[in-house]
């Protein structure tokens, strides 16, 4: 899933699997399906030097292809492209009327599905209102931190229950930030508190959501670590 998932996020996905009972064969390529006694397939065999087992038993095949992005439009209009459109780009141009003229061509036979940041979406529905059989978004838009006051000079101490470290933390800083400057490497995702790939349980002490300005002292309550603060010592599940 290299076009969905990056290399570290696709390790993790195959590593869920596989405490599940799933076995990869990497690069191996299929020769042919073999039937069974039933007349149904019965096993799945595969090209000589793609993988160490020549055949494995099968009762169900499953085929499948790959998605690619189409990102002519957005590359055309200076959108940064990776993967895919890399979405949290700053100071990025929107679409126009002359590059969907361009690279999409004819509307009144489309149907639109648009993806992206908010102001993204609004435009293109805007251009192609009327134009096209259906229109259909998904629009994204991070709140914007609020903005905290703090002493420089403030730290707490923070107890990491899992790999059993205790350090002390500055409170400006997300408690992310201030986990690796000091070389730690947490699971992150997109640090802008939507993926809520940093999510860890907090078991004691008091933090500061950033994008609320709340504070929260409940036991036993999962927080972003990237959009949160300390506000007293703390006890981390990581």
């Amino acid at each position: 899933m290299e076009r969905q998932l990056d290399e570290v996020a696709g390790k993790l996905l195959q590593q869920s699997l596989e405490q599940r009972g799933m076995r990869f064969l990497m690069g191996a390529q299929t020769e042919a399906l073999l039937p069974a006694a039933s007349g149904r397939v019965g096993a799945v065999r595969f090209k000589a030097g793609t993988t160490p087992e020549p055949e494995v038993p099968a009762d169900l095949v499953v085929m499948a292809v790959g998605i690619r992005p189409n990102t002519a439009l957005a590359e055309s209009a200076g959108l940064r492209c990776e993967r895919g459109i890399v979405v949290n780009a700053l100071n990025v141009p929107s679409v126009s009327a002359e590059q969907l003229a361009r690279v999409v061509g004819k509307l009144s036979a489309k149907q639109v599905y648009a993806c992206g940041p908010s102001g993204f979406v609004d435009a293109a529905r805007s251009l192609t209102e009327g134009q096209v059989r259906s229109f259909m978004a998904e629009g994204f838009t991070p709140m914007a931190p609020i903005t905290v006051a703090d002493a420089a000079t403030a730290t707490v101490k923070v107890h990491l229950t899992a790999s059993q470290r205790d350090l002390e933390i500055p409170t400006n800083l997300s408690i992310l930030d201030a986990l690796e400057a000091q070389g730690l490497k947490p699971k992150v995702g997109c640090r802008m508190g939507v993926c809520r790939t940093c999510v860890c349980t907090r078991t004691e002490g008091t933090t500061l959501d950033l994008q609320t300005g709340e504070q929260d002292a409940q036991p036993g309550i999962d927080v972003r670590i990237c959009m949160t603060r300390a506000r007293t010592d703390l006890t981390l599940d990581l």
